[in-house]
């Protein structure tokens, strides 16, 4: 990632191609995707807030979820919002998709069949996400998880990422207290893993990466004992080289064999 010389973030992917994501630049507003389609969540006969339900008129596939439509909160994301299925044009599928800090539900399959997508932002008030959320999309590489308390992120057979196996990086936000089943399962191609120290809970989240050798814990190793960790939250990871992985905490470093 890199900042341009007109101040936008510009991420560059492994095979050459780039993002740009807008200015970042501190007290600035984001740069919100216009045209989306929206529909309404009432209580009643009032409307209490909205859902993104599709890419409606937008042009612009860098996808920034807006905070509100309409004087309303958007509070989620549709199951197939913004769904690819094949035959979908390049210029129709999204290639970053940030759902920004009021969304609380992300839907089933709701960018799925996305073989353009390379980089996704789970914001920091979302709670549940539906099964595969994020299915076929074979170009992910990067994914920032920022959801601060977030308790379902699909199933054991229908989980996130299942068959967007080439995930390179994974980012978990300083905020971050629960880590939930599933959340980053079968992520083959993760090889090492930050977790800050808000973190309390660590569901079967790392189930099948079996590349993951590396856990970089940001405390001691008495902090880390302290995490509630499920049973079999560990199972499969880095299966490719024995099961073995190491747990770097600041004080020492915690070799599982």
């Amino acid at each position: 990632m890199q900042i341009n010389s007109n101040g936008e973030l510009v991420i560059t992917y492994t095979d050459g191609t780039t993002a740009n994501l807008g200015k970042i630049i501190p007290g600035e507003e984001k740069r919100y995707t216009e045209g989306l389609l929206y529909e309404e969540i009432k209580y009643g006969d009032t409307v209490v807030a909205y859902t993104v339900a599709g890419l409606g008129t937008a042009t612009d596939m860098n996808i920034v979820i807006p905070p509100e439509y309409m004087g309303k909160p958007v509070t989620e994301i549709k199951d197939y919002a913004l769904y690819c299925p094949y035959g979908t044009p390049e210029e129709k599928c999204p290639v970053s998709i940030d759902v920004g800090d009021v969304v609380q539900r992300i839907g089933e399959q709701a960018f799925g069949y996305n073989s353009y997508l390379k980089t996704i932002s789970i914001g920091k008030s979302v709670e549940r996400i539906g099964r595969s959320a994020l299915y076929y999309c074979r170009a992910l590489e990067t994914v920032y998880w920022n959801a601060t308390a977030c308790k379902v992120a699909g199933t054991r057979e229908r989980h996130l990422f299942l068959e967007s196996r080439y995930v390179k990086e994974i980012f978990i936000g300083d905020n971050v207290k629960y880590i939930p089943d599933y959340a980053f399962m079968g992520s083959q191609s993760i090889k090492s893993i930050t977790i800050p120290d808000s973190v309390v809970y660590i569901g079967e989240a790392f189930l099948g990466c079996t590349m993951l050798s590396d856990i970089y814990y940001n405390s001691t190793t008495n902090y880390w004992d302290l995490i509630v960790k499920k049973e079999n939250w560990d199972y499969l990871i880095n299966q490719y080289d024995g099961g073995s992985y190491t747990i770097h905490c600041l004080d020492e470093d915690i070799v599982k064999e």
